[in-house]
């Protein structure tokens, strides 16, 4: 077949598992090239709603699953190079676009893809080449077999009573739910594995068009391997909600005075933790419990590392001492390391309402009704910031609070918290 109809015809042949077996029985005895299937088409045959057509593609089609740390570790240093973004967006509208969406350029299959420039190529790297090693449950792919025999696989994007949408990398089809005799979540991406076949220069060009200028001034810091806690539950004197909370009412991609920040959302973490609490607070509280150190790769030189923090658990005024809440150490690859000592009652309060100190800055909207604060570390030495270590001081009263952080790479960003200590409010009467 000419290559325009072989797509048409590969979506025929899906939809009937005895045309499906009578391709992969092609494919096995070499008369159809296994190379001439896309990344795309490959997950569509290894995820099949057939479980016997699953089990013969990946036979087939073997993903070397211990091999992905090596090819991101190779691709790595070559997708941070400077790339052509014009030469990107042509290869980000024929590879990318039939599923994401990037300002007006795409579908809204999968993730949208605004605001994810600040990530950096490196971070965007790893979901390319292994999309299922964190999943948004939010696109889940499904499988979907309808009373007629036809085979779907896509993303639910609605349901109601009597029917339900599915986004499939062919366009929208809302199904009625009668007519299905099967559904499936897959727990996986819709995205194909394999796109590291695209090779380095290629992908290098797709992340500096998604990347755009967002990754030249800001870089958000993934937390993932340093969160402790669960925002849906209690964090400070127990485990349940009315036994210290932090309620975020915003997640995802969020911009701060022109800083933009990732919010994670503990129902779509791998680990189900969203928050970095640091050990603190009474004996035998929960708190007391947490990690007193964590340790955040950061990989990038940058004028200032901006935090969305500055609370605390039994923070000011709650406990009145002027005492150090945190120690923030930025190790420089060169080997020199730089220290900050945030303070209670100068750069965090206690976290239940707005309470003003001069170190660090009420950021509106991030809480439901608490608050959440802007810190910032202005940097004096240049380099490469290796990594940012957070420690909580033996016997700290206080639990403190991180909740995400950026670096702010040109330096474009607030410099928060540097009001008079004067003008703090007094701590009401006991």
């Amino acid at each position: 077949l000419k290559p325009a109809l072989q797509q048409t015809a590969f979506e025929a042949i899906l939809k009937r598992p005895e045309a499906t077996h009578a391709l992969l029985d092609a494919v096995k005895a070499g008369s159809i090239d296994r190379k001439i299937f896309a990344p795309g088409d490959v997950a569509r045959l290894r995820s099949h709603p057939n479980k016997g057509i699953a089990r013969r593609a990946n036979e087939l089609f073997k993903v070397d699953n211990a091999a992905k740390d090596a090819i991101i570790a190779k691709l790595t240093p070559e997708v941070v190079k400077p790339g052509d973004a014009a030469k990107g967006k042509m290869l980000f509208t024929a590879a990318c676009a039939v599923c994401h969406k990037l300002g007006e350029l795409g579908a809204l299959v999968g993730p949208p893809l605004d605001g994810m420039g600040a990530h950096g190529p490196a971070e965007l790297l790893v979901h390319i080449v292994d999309p299922n090693r964190e999943v948004d449950p939010s696109f889940w792919a499904f499988n979907i077999t309808t009373k007629k025999g036809e085979v779907l696989q896509g993303v639910v994007t609605g349901e109601n009573t009597a029917t339900v949408m599915l986004a499939t990398q062919t366009g929208l089809r809302e199904l009625a739910k009668g007519d299905i005799e099967k559904r499936e979540n897959t727990r996986r991406s819709l995205m194909p594995e394999g796109l590291d076949a695209l090779g380095a220069e290629n992908l290098r060009d797709i992340l500096a068009f998604i990347c755009g200028d967002a990754a030249k001034q800001f870089r958000i810091l993934h937390l993932a391997d340093a969160f402790t806690a669960d925002s849906r539950g209690g964090v400070f004197a127990g485990p349940a909600a009315n036994q210290g909370q932090v309620r975020l009412a915003k997640y995802g991609n969020v911009m701060v005075e022109g800083v933009p920040f990732f919010i994670q959302d503990a129902g779509k973490a791998a680990n189900g933790a969203n928050l970095i609490v640091l050990k603190g607070g009474p004996p035998g509280s929960m708190s007391d419990t947490f990690p007193a150190k964590v340790e955040v790769a950061v990989n990038v030189a940058a004028k200032r590392l901006q935090l969305l923090s500055g609370i605390s658990g039994w923070g000011w005024p709650a406990v009145r001492d002027e005492v150090p809440v945190v120690k923030a150490t930025v190790a420089y690859e060169g080997g020199e390391k730089e220290e900050f000592v945030l303070t209670n009652g100068v750069h965090f309060s206690d976290y239940i309402r707005p309470v003003e100190v001069p170190g660090s800055k009420y950021v509106e909207g991030i809480t439901d009704g608490q608050q959440m604060r802007l810190l910032t570390l202005d940097l004096t030495k240049p380099g490469v910031v290796k990594t940012l270590t957070l420690e909580s001081p033996a016997g700290n009263g206080t639990a403190p609070v991180i909740a995400a952080i950026t670096a702010d790479i040109a330096g474009k960003g607030p410099a928060a918290g540097k009001g008079d200590l004067s003008k703090r409010p007094p701590p009401p009467e006991r």
